[in-house]
């Protein structure tokens, strides 16, 4: 009976050891983001330093609504996010907003080895005020759009994060996001807890 309750506790802590995300990204002064069309949306990023709740610098996405709402920020080096050759799994982002009405969806950007970039986004629920987990699901069919490399349409690793992008909502003046991490978790995985 001893051994058999050894055992049990063995596996428990094996499944648990396999349940968290691996982190891929964080946000550091050794990042840099390109940001797209910066003049036209009034876009920027910055770093937030560590704060009471967060122990991480995190990256600070904000904008001005002007002629665009559909911003995009580029990782200035393309970074592993997935080393599967059958990706199946989830973004997870580590979120905090003070303006969750300016935002109506959350979106990544991988590349395929063939250099092909597959859009995934999410209308997430966001609370505002406090550190959150917005989870979008990556798998063959779910992308919202796919361009460059042969155009074959296969969402084939390993994948790259190569991007992140936000979509703003129109009515609202102004916004502002941080991203203290992206992590990936493999859909065999259980939900992650990236805290």
């Amino acid at each position: 009976m001893k051994y058999r309750h050894l055992l049990i506790s063995l596996l428990l802590a094996v499944a648990a050891a396999h349940s968290r995300a691996d982190i891929i990204a964080t946000f550091d002064k050794t990042i840099r983001m390109i940001v797209v069309a910066a003049e036209k949306t009034g876009a920027s990023y910055s770093l937030a330093p560590a704060s009471t709740g967060n122990p991480h610098p995190s990256g600070r996405f904000s904008w001005i609504a002007k002629e665009r709402n559909f911003l995009e920020y580029y990782y200035g080096i393309d970074v592993p996010a997935c080393p599967q050759i059958d990706p199946k799994g989830k973004i997870v982002l580590r979120v905090r907003t003070d303006t969750p009405e300016a935002i109506w969806a959350l979106g990544v950007r991988l590349k395929t080895p063939q250099g092909e970039i597959f859009h995934f986004d999410i209308s997430p629920a966001l609370v505002g005020g406090q550190w959150e987990e917005v989870v979008i699901d990556v798998a063959q069919g779910k992308s919202k759009a796919n361009w460059g490399g042969p155009k074959g349409g296969q969402l084939e690793g390993p994948l790259l994060l190569t991007g992140l992008s936000i979509l703003a909502n129109p009515s609202s003046s102004s916004g502002e996001i941080r991203i203290e991490h992206v992590a990936w978790e493999d859909a065999a995985q259980a939900p992650a807890k990236t805290k």
